[in-house]
């Protein structure tokens, strides 16, 4: 148990160790120089750091998802490789980015100008499309929980319209106009 101790070799394999369960290494710190290359499951308890350089998952672009937890959400973050989809609050993204399962009374998404004043030609959110939109679509459609349809947003290659539907359920003594 000298710190001084250590393995060294001539050839390229310095180290090889082979275990057929596990191989248990007890150090306050073990550092790798170079590339750790391993095949199956990391599995490691406690906190990980990264300190310089890049973080890249998947590098041979294959179909491999990544999944972040929280106490409380199992898919915090999930990154569906088959269909190059993002889900936030989902395992199963529907769209580019899937936002799902915000806080009940709260809002899903928030966008916050932090700064101090709001100057000319800032946008606090920009939605930015192809600059050939020939016919009308609908950008941003407001729904119920069961998916009727209550307001849009659509835009053609000249106007951007705001459709707002009157929902009959708000309203009062509804009667029905003849004869003009």
């Amino acid at each position: 148990n000298d710190s001084s101790q250590f393995i060294q070799g001539s050839s390229t394999t310095v180290l090889s160790l082979g275990a057929t369960n596990e191989i248990d290494l007890t150090a306050t710190a073990i550092d790798i120089n170079g590339t750790a290359d391993i095949s199956g499951t990391l599995d490691v308890d406690g906190n990980v750091g990264f300190d310089g350089g890049t973080f890249t998952f998947n590098t041979s672009e294959q179909d491999k998802d990544f999944r972040v937890a929280s106490e409380n959400t199992t898919n915090l973050l999930f990154c569906d490789a088959s269909t190059d989809r993002v889900g936030i609050g989902t395992g199963t993204p529907d769209t580019k980015l899937d936002i799902e399962d915000g806080p009940v009374g709260g809002s899903v998404v928030t966008f916050k100008n932090t700064h101090a004043s709001i100057v000319d030609n800032d946008n606090i959110l920009a939605l930015k499309f192809s600059d050939s939109i020939a016919t009308e679509g609908n950008f941003i459609i407001f729904s119920d929980g069961d998916t009727a349809e209550m307001g849009v947003i659509k835009a053609n290659s000249a106007t951007v319209v705001v459709d707002a539907y009157s929902d009959y359920r708000l309203k009062d003594n509804i009667a029905t106009i003849t004869g003009g």
